[in-house]
């Protein structure tokens, strides 16, 4: 063999490196055997400091030979009783020392490192060479050919790329740029390909940690020694239950009474966030807590405005948050087992939101200005006489929430109970619980529950309050707190439920409207917001004042002592409790509704549904992900399913608890993992409601060690595109 000098590539600077050729000359010929790529030395790198490496090379060309020699890529055998075939190559190492030289203070002849590009130079050709602000390439190749730029510089190279580009013809400069341009020449097999190999399948299958594929320890190199069935037994068994083989009775009894001591050892606490600022009570012992503590907020107004306007347009909310301390057994921890010191998870138990504008509203005295002129469907001494019910009424109850006249869409002033009418639900409510009159009516009231809610800030006084027919109101699918009671109401007396609109204050919402039905010997009270339904003497229902009664008929004002709803008397029939508006002697008022006479449903489509439903769990993971920004994430998919199979049967219960039969899944995933989780439910708005939902669990800032999270949703759809979301999110150790 003889070896010939190197030939460096010519635009060394873009590739880095040099081109050796290795030939063999055989009678006078010479062959080219092979090429090596022999890397730039960095520019620091000069004779004395230089480096004597090796790198092999090797041919595949066909030498044959007349003599005994094998030759080169020829087939021969070794032994004549076998008839395996051996292939020889030409092969061998190359010793080589690159090095730059100096100049005369010793200083290495290299050119100088390329300075980083910026982000903005990295995308922009024009940026790159310092011209932002250049639109003529044609006038950039002119000048830079009077100016004789050396294209051989390196450090030229950005310019004489633009340049090039630009003078070709038919070029023309694009107006965007692609990111990874040049990734399909570094992809070894094309995406298409890859997604059909069985191993890389099985492969990312068992790095996910899959419980059927942890135990492969040893892949098959090769798709074909793979076998399809492996695949459609995972398949299959993600729609099955997952069955745990159970430990004896005995000691199935203890775990089950372990778990339950764990449930009833609760240590809860209060924590309480504010303006981005977070409060705590202590922590206590019990399901019944009570902390009797007092947490002093600090508070800021708008641009330091604490003008009641500035303050009626802020949108803080007070967000509690009730948690259970949990500790947690640390088996990696190097501390000694006497030393008690384990760490705290916090598991969400609760939430409710107070908006500021609530408390604000509450700490006030309730001055209303009058009511504007505005053009009404009612005749003016009607009109009159409303105004005068309803200053005389005020005046008496300056505290009571008092609504005689309302405001519609076209601006037009009415009499409020024109919008009660008795309007038929959709048919498929009636449908799931059609010999169950109970059941129905709290389907019905989980429906309207599930319809978005104005914001806060849109919210509107009772001064100057537009009221929605229910046709607009499902069509708009957002609206009022009145919107929604009059909706529930219009339901429930299509059902043949003696309702009435209830208007009131809660803790929870501020000025609120319910629903009140009276039954023979009860009266039920239910809250729109969230289907929930109270007796009148509950205690744990958030209406503390029953202000006024709305029906077809007439207004009712509560002329009682007490308002609180434990306290008083729906008997609206006594005069001395209730004050009506339409007296005896003014029978002569029967005003025509502004319902329609039934109501348009159209179905929802269940492919937009699907579609919105990957689109919660994909963004809720990423979100997830980027709240834990500083920690890895890991995902158990196998818990996922379980979840995924779990949520349809709390939306076909309405949030009930599930039987045994159908919890069996979720019980035999306890046995083998610790879960922290719980389903949330809520109706759809947006997506960001849903992350806040999530982010005030806290679950994100779980820290123990190779724990596993598992987030499943399942989005269920109602006629007219109302929503019913349930999200159900989990930490596994």
């Amino acid at each position: 063999m003889a070896r010939y000098p190197c030939l460096p590539c010519q635009d060394f600077s873009s590739f880095g490196y040099f081109v050796h050729l290795i030939y063999e000359l055989v009678n006078k010929n010479i062959k080219l055997l092979a090429k090596v790529y022999i890397p730039i030395p960095d520019v620091t790198t000069i004779a004395n400091t230089a480096v004597l490496e090796e790198v092999e090379f090797g041919s595949d060309e066909i030498v044959t030979t007349t003599h005994e020699g094998v030759g080169s890529n020829v087939p021969f055998v070794l032994d004549e009783t076998k008839s395996e075939e051996y292939f020889l190559l030409t092969s061998g190492k190359l010793l080589y020392a690159v090095s730059w030289g100096v100049d005369k203070d010793g200083l290495a002849l290299a050119p100088p490192a390329p300075r980083p590009k910026t982000y903005k130079e990295s995308v922009d050709a024009i940026a790159s060479i310092g011209m932002s602000w250049l639109n003529d390439l044609q006038k950039l190749a002119e000048w830079a050919r009077k100016a004789r730029v050396d294209p051989n510089d390196p450090q030229n190279s950005d310019l004489m790329q633009v340049i090039k580009y630009a003078t070709e013809e038919g070029q023309y400069a694009p107006e965007y740029f692609r990111l990874d341009q040049i990734q399909e020449e570094f992809n070894f097999v094309p995406d298409k390909k890859l997604d059909l190999s069985k191993r890389f399948r099985l492969l990312m299958l068992r790095n996910s940690g899959v419980p059927e594929y942890c135990c492969f320890k040893q892949v098959p190199p090769y798709d074909r020694e793979i076998s399809d069935n492996i695949f459609q037994e995972f398949e299959s068994q993600r729609d099955d239950v997952f069955i745990i083989m159970g430990e004896d009775s005995l000691t199935e009894q203890r775990m089950m009474a372990l778990k339950h001591l764990e449930k009833i050892q609760v240590q809860p606490f209060v924590e309480v966030t504010f303006q981005q600022s977070m409060y705590q009570t202590s922590i206590a012992d019990g399901t019944q807590p009570c902390w009797n503590e007092k947490l002093e907020m600090d508070f800021k107004s708008p641009n330091g405005d604490y003008n009641s306007a500035a303050l009626c347009k802020m949108k803080d909310k007070i967000l509690i948050n009730i948690f259970d301390n949990i500790s947690v057994p640390n088996p990696e921890s190097d501390c000694l087992e006497t030393c008690n010191i384990n760490p705290h998870v916090k598991h969400w138990l609760g939430s409710i939101a107070i908006p500021f504008s609530t408390v604000l509203e509450q700490s006030k005295e309730d001055s209303q200005p009058p009511l504007w002129q505005l053009e009404t469907i009612e005749d003016e001494d009607l009109l009159h006489m409303a105004h005068t019910f309803q200053k005389d009424m005020q005046n008496l109850y300056p505290k009571r929430r008092i609504i005689v006249n309302t405001i519609d869409t076209e601006c037009r002033v009415g009499i409020v109970t024109r919008y009660i009418r008795p309007l038929c639900p959709p048919q498929e409510l009636l449908d799931i619980f059609p010999e169950n009159s109970k059941a129905t009516l709290n389907v019905i009231a989980r429906f309207v529950s599930l319809i978005p809610y104005l914001p806060e800030h849109l919210g509107f006084s009772d001064a100057c309050n537009t009221w929605l027919t229910s046709q607009q109101f499902l069509n708009l699918i957002l609206g009022g707190k009145e919107d929604h009671a009059v909706l529930l109401c219009n339901y429930f007396l299509y059902m043949k439920v003696n309702a009435f609109v209830l208007l009131g204050t809660s803790i929870l919402e501020g000025v609120t409207a319910y629903v009140i039905t009276q039954e023979k010997t009860a009266t039920m009270i239910w809250n729109p917001e969230t289907g929930e339904c109270y007796d009148q003497y509950n205690a744990f229902c958030p209406l503390q004042s029953a202000d006024c009664l709305i029906n077809k008929e007439n207004v009712w004002v509560n002329i009682q002592k007490n308002s609180l709803p434990m306290s008083v008397n729906f008997d609206v029939t006594k005069e001395y409790n209730w004050r009506p508006f339409f007296t005896k002697g003014s029978q002569n008022y029967v005003l025509s509704s502004v319902q329609p006479q039934e109501l348009i449903y159209y179905s929802t489509e269940r492919s937009l549904v699907d579609k919105l439903q990957s689109r919660i769990e994909w963004a809720l993971k990423n979100k997830i992900m980027e709240w834990r920004a500083h920690h890895p994430t890991r995902w158990n998919r196998y818990c996922t399913g379980v979840f995924q199979n779990f949520l349809p049967l709390l939306e076909q219960n309405l949030g009930r608890s599930v039987s045994e039969e159908q919890s069996t899944g979720l019980e035999s995933l306890l046995k083998e993992f610790k879960v922290s989780g719980f389903p949330m439910h809520m109706r759809y708005s947006n997506l960001q409601a849903i992350f806040d939902k999530v982010y005030s669990t806290g679950i994100h800032n779980i820290e123990i060690p190779n724990v596993e999270f598992a987030v499943a949703v399942y989005v269920y759809p109602y006629p007219n595109n109302v929503l019913s979301v349930w999200v159900y999110v989990a930490s596994l150790s």
